[in-house]
C-alpha cells in the first residue's frame, strides 16, 4: 500500500492476494558476455523503476495496481527497456475508511479491452495439466516469493473456504497458459518472442488442482509475423475458471533474428 493513500497506521498483519498481471517484453533479455577467466567482460545491470497506478478501497479489503519499468544497462548501452510489469493486488482486512481513493492518468487502453474473448466456441487446444503436491513449494524457492499462503493452510483460514492445501501463485498459474500456448506453437516457439502477456486471476488454486487452458487464435490481417492469443485456465474438477482474459501477443522471428541465446533467455524465463 502507497503510505500516501493511507490515514493513520498501516496494520502489520495483512495479506496480499495476487489478481492481475500483465508483462510487456521491449526487447529479449540481455545475456552477459563470458572473457577470460570466466569473468563478465559486459556485465548486465538492471534497475527497476515503480509507481502506483491506482488505489481502490472496497469492503473486502483494497485493490492496489502497480507498474515496475525493468531497464538495463551495460558498457555499449545505457537504460534499455526489458520489460513493462503491471500488477493487482488485494490487501485484505484494510479498512476502506483509512485508505483513500487514487487512480493516475491512463497512457493507454489494455489490449484485452480491445479484444473479444471468443469463449463460446470450442477452442484451438486445450491443455491439462495436473500440479503437484510440491507445485507451490518449487515455484517459491524459484521466484523468491516467501508468503507464507504458499506453505501452509493460512490462505484458505482467511478466504472462509475448506480447504487443507497451500495456494498456488498466480503466476505460476499463467506459467502453465504460456506452456499450453508453446505447445501449440509446436516447431515455431524456437523462433517465438512473446511481446505481451495478461491474465486476470479470478478464483484461487490449490496446489494438487487439475488445470485446464483453454487457447483460442486471433486473426491479424496484413502481419503474418504475429498472433494474438486469448486463452481462460479452469479447474478441470470443478468447471471453475481461475484465469480469465487472458491474452497472449506473440511475434515469430527468423533465426537470424536475434541470437540463439537471446531466444533462450526469454524461454527460461517462462
Amino acid at each position: 500500500l502507497p503510505r500516501s493513500h493511507v490515514r493513520g497506521d498501516i496494520p502489520t498483519d495483512l495479506t496480499a492476494l495476487h489478481t492481475w498481471q500483465s508483462i510487456t517484453w521491449h526487447r529479449p533479455l540481455p545475456v552477459p558476455t563470458i572473457g577470460k577467466g570466466a569473468r563478465f567482460d559486459d556485465p548486465v545491470r538492471t534497475t527497476i523503476r515503480g509507481r502506483f497506478l491506482s488505489v481502490g478501497p472496497k469492503r473486502v479489503g483494497t485493490f492496489v495496481t502497480s507498474e515496475n519499468v525493468i531497464l538495463c544497462s551495460r558498457q555499449k548501452s545505457a537504460g534499455e527497456k526489458i520489460c513493462t510489469l503491471q500488477s493487482t493486488t488485494l490487501v485484505l482486512g484494510m479498512p476502506r475508511e483509512k485508505v483513500t481513493l487514487y487512480q493516475a492518468p491512463k497512457d493507454e487502453s489494455s489490449p484485452s479491452d480491445l479484444l473479444e474473448f471468443p469463449s463460446a466456441l470450442a477452442p484451438s487446444f486445450e491443455f491439462i495439466y495436473e500440479t503437484t503436491s510440491t507445485q507451490a513449494l518449487l515455484y517459491r524457492v524459484a521466484s523468491g516469493d516467501s508468503n507464507s499462503i504458499h506453505a501452509d493452510t493460512s490462505a484458505a483460514e482467511l478466504l472462509g473456504v475448506d480447504e487443507s492445501r497451500p495456494l498456488l501463485h498466480g503466476l505460476c498459474t499463467l506459467g502453465f497458459a504460456i506452456r499450453a500456448i508453446f505447445g501449440y506453437l509446436g516447431d515455431k516457439r524456437s523462433h517465438t518472442f512473446v511481446r505481451y502477456l495478461e491474465g486476470q486471476f479470478t478464483k484461487p488454486v490449490w496446489v494438487g488442482d487439475v488445470l485446464g487452458v483453454r487457447i483460442w487464435t486471433h486473426e491479424t490481417p496484413n502481419c503474418d509475423q504475429r498472433m494474438i492469443i486469448s486463452f481462460i485456465v479452469d479447474d478441470k474438477k470443478t468447471n471453475i475458471t481461475v484465469v480469465d482474459r487472458g491474452i497472449a501477443n506473440i511475434q515469430f522471428r527468423t533465426p537470424l533474428e536475434g541470437s540463439t541465446s537471446d531466444v533462450v533467455s526469454v524461454h527460461s524465463k517462462m
